[in-house]
């Protein structure tokens, strides 16, 4: 038995165990998206972890279909149920079980982690949206940082530097939250690099959703950002200067001029220094 999805034209067709599969698809390309486009190897093969379809239906394990696996051998295929493109489609796929019961195939929600920033006519501000499982959702802002708005920054191609802020500014949007907290140490270039944590419990309420300025804060001195850390209040200081993010030596720094940085963030309490790359070494 083979199958041997059609690769050009409006119907991809497959012959599984006797059965016919029919997936209408559109003629026009469309650009990847995020996360699709970072899974892409140097040979043309996803090998991402993408598994479920633009309609929100998970992925069936490939070795489902066993034929198809020997059919292409060495293209990821195995005990799992990642989207791929085994026979370089332009964008990975899968097959899913549809609601009466049918094997189908679907291209797969490349969007996955992608952000955008709404409530503004401005691109550089805005509510945080972030897309997950279908659906686009908010930010709880009781953990929101800065060095989290920083990510959102980047990842946009809004620059390097984000301001985060509060209590919805751009105001409310679904209701739908998907994160309570994303936990990102600064220096990642996507939010799916965080350590995010999805929204599990009901502390977030519209007014809450995190929203940024794509802009150095307001006040004196270069830009300074803490990277490295567990928490918001620790990691290596990095000051911004003619258009890129560098280390401070080590060498004479002391716990003056911690609290000088500490100071200019925002955080109080006792400042300590720390040497010898305490939370990684920098660019």
């Amino acid at each position: 038995m083979e199958i041997s999805p059609v690769q050009h034209g409006s119907v991809r067709e497959s012959t599984l165990s006797g059965i016919l599969l029919w997936q209408w698809t559109a003629h026009e390309s469309h650009p990847l998206p995020l996360s699709c486009s970072e899974g892409f190897t140097e040979l043309g093969y996803y090998n991402g972890t993408v598994s479920q379809t633009d309609s929100g239906a998970p992925c069936l394990k490939w070795t489902e279909f066993p034929d198809y696996v020997m059919q292409y051998p060495g293209r990821g295929l195995g005990d799992h149920s990642y989207c791929r493109n085994p026979d370089r489609e332009s964008n990975p796929w899968c097959f899913f079980r549809q609601n009466s019961g049918a094997i189908g195939w679907a291209y797969c929600d490349c969007h996955q982690g992608a952000a955008r920033l709404v409530g503004t006519p401005s691109s550089g501000s805005g509510r945080v949206e972030v897309y997950l499982n279908g659906q686009w959702g908010a930010v709880c802002d009781s953990h929101w940082t800065d060095r989290d708005a920083s990510v959102i920054c980047r990842q946009l191609g809004l620059g390097d530097i984000g301001t985060a802020l509060q209590h919805s500014q751009f105001g409310s949007g679904s209701g739908l939250f998907h994160y309570e907290r994303l936990g990102c140490r600064g220096d990642e270039n996507t939010l799916s690099k965080c350590r995010s944590r999805t929204f599990v419990t009901g502390d977030c309420s519209h007014g809450n959703e995190a929203a940024v300025v794509c802009a150095p804060p307001e006040g004196s001195g270069p830009p300074l950002r803490l990277v490295g850390g567990e928490e918001e209040f620790e990691g290596r200081v990095e000051v911004f200067h003619a258009g890129r993010w560098g280390s401070i030596c080590d060498d004479q720094w002391d716990d003056r001029d911690a609290e000088v940085v500490c100071r200019q963030l925002g955080f109080g309490g006792v400042a300590k220094a720390w040497s010898w790359a305490h939370f990684g070494q920098g660019s």
